[in-house]
């Protein structure tokens, strides 16, 4: 140690510079040791951070939350003529309840060709037909209005707003009845099969939710049905309760069975159909709130 000071203190009087005699190489990032940092990080996040690794990805934006917000700094608003709107001669038109310039009422799937050119020139962009009503998509297209598809009805009888519990839980019955019977099951494998095969049938419901919702989030939209009233009413209570912009409002859906579909297609969601809409982890304790604040309301009539 006393040679090793000597040497030292040598240098410096002598004004001894280590660069010029051994160069400084360039930091080497060595791959074994960027994933053990990694590693350490994502065990600190899921500790202290539980929703981190569902919804701040290293506080990156995924891909759906740039395009929006590329969109938001791209385009101008564009304000709609709601005087236009409203004065068409059809059933139920208003604007929707949330949205600056956007509106409900009945189709257009009927109606003159220069309904569609009125509501484009008012400002409108996007047509969401809850019906799947022949040729409607071609008419909204040639108008020159974008044209989305979400069937409202299909959401009724569709595996991603049953409950997963409930289905392997009377499977569980069925197969623990047959092995009782001696047939040679085994219980858990075939339980596993039967949960892949349920969340696949989901899969692509649930898609086509996810899309509803993300179209829904933007404005300018014209939604409607035969009659613009029911149908309607049930897609903007789906939206309501999903669209993370509609969540600082109180949610009032109307039938216990609906409501009880919107928690099974929320549990029936994967992490990244919440993303993909848009969700933060405040999106989901609002979620639960307002849903069971809306179970409250309809348990005491």
């Amino acid at each position: 140690m006393y040679l090793y000071n000597m040497q030292i203190n040598s240098f410096r009087g002598n004004n001894f510079n280590f660069k010029s005699v051994f160069p400084v190489e360039e930091p080497i990032d060595d791959p074994f040791f960027a994933d053990c940092r990694n590693e350490l990080r994502e065990h600190y996040y899921e500790k202290e951070l539980p929703y981190h690794s569902i919804y701040e990805e290293q506080g990156r934006m995924t891909d759906y939350q740039f395009g929006n917000f590329i969109n938001s700094i791209a385009k101008t608003p564009k304000l709609v003529n709601e005087n236009e709107i409203l004065s068409l001669p059809l059933n139920n038109v208003k604007r929707i309840d949330g949205f600056d310039n956007s509106y409900r009422g009945q189709t257009l799937c009927f109606a003159k060709n220069k309904y569609l050119e009125t509501i484009k020139n008012a400002g409108v962009d996007t047509v969401i037909d809850l019906v799947g009503y022949f040729d409607y998509d071609t008419k909204v297209n040639n108008a020159g209005l974008d044209y989305h598809l979400f069937k409202i009805k299909d959401m009724y009888s569709s595996p991603a707003c049953k409950s997963l519990k409930d289905y392997l839980n009377k499977n569980k019955r069925l197969l623990v009845e047959a092995k009782s019977e001696g047939m040679d099951i085994d219980i858990d494998l075939y339980l596993k099969r039967d949960k892949e095969l349920f969340l696949n049938k989901t899969r692509d419901d649930i898609n086509k939710f996810v899309d509803f919702i993300n179209v829904m989030s933007k404005d300018n939209l014209y939604i409607g049905c035969e009659y613009g009233k029911r149908d309607t009413d049930e897609a903007l209570m789906w939206n309501s309760a999903f669209n993370p912009k509609n969540q600082d409002k109180p949610l009032n859906v109307d039938k216990m069975g609906l409501l009880s579909n919107m928690y099974n297609l929320y549990y029936n969601l994967l992490p990244e159909d919440k993303i993909n809409m848009g969700w933060t982890k405040d999106t989901e304790s609002k979620f639960i709130d307002r849903m069971t604040d809306c179970q409250l309301k309809l348990w005491s009539k």
